[in-house]
């Protein structure tokens, strides 16, 4: 037997399917707004690694200015951002660069332990004595760690050509 549909019935049918689609409609719309939502928090994950990469690089980038040796730093992960707080408001500060331990992939393994030393940059010479006069011998905290550091102006490296070398 077969069933022939009545031109009312097609309509019928029509409207049930156009129904039915509607009310699947709000969870289609949840669902795109899920997926928006997660390439929004993507792009923003995206823009904080890049974000991170520069500030890296800028740390890297070893700025121009008289520089202070500072040791007796604990030997921990993230020491930049304590010696951020530990520094901060100080006159003339340009930089801040721990020495960090080498021969690790940062993306691998994480970040490095510093070596217990850093380099302090500055605008003028008048900033870096300034700064070895508050802060050598005097004892800093650093977490839950305390420690006596030790400030003293940087020496630079002398320039040694091929030629002296050979000789």
């Amino acid at each position: 037997m077969v069933f022939n549909a009545a031109p009312s019935d097609a309509k019928r049918l029509a409207n049930r399917a156009k129904r039915q689609e509607k009310a699947q409609m709000p969870a289609k719309r949840q669902e795109a707004m899920v997926k928006e939502k997660k390439i929004v928090q993507a792009t923003k994950a995206q823009e904080a690694i890049v974000a991170k990469q520069k500030a890296m690089l800028d740390q890297e980038t070893i700025l121009d200015g008289p520089q202070v040796y500072v040791t007796g730093l604990p030997k921990k992960l993230k020491m930049l951002d304590d010696l951020a707080k530990c520094f901060r408001g100080t006159p003339g500060l340009s930089q801040i660069r721990p020495v960090n331990e080498k021969g690790r992939n940062e993306q691998t393994y994480g970040p490095t332990k510093c070596k217990g030393m850093a380099y302090v940059t500055f605008e003028s010479q008048e900033d870096a004595d300034s700064f070895i006069a508050a802060f050598d011998g005097k004892t800093l905290t650093f977490g839950k760690v305390g420690k006596v550091v030790n400030c003293e102006v940087a020496r630079s490296k002398p320039l040694v050509s091929r030629d002296s070398r050979d000789a």
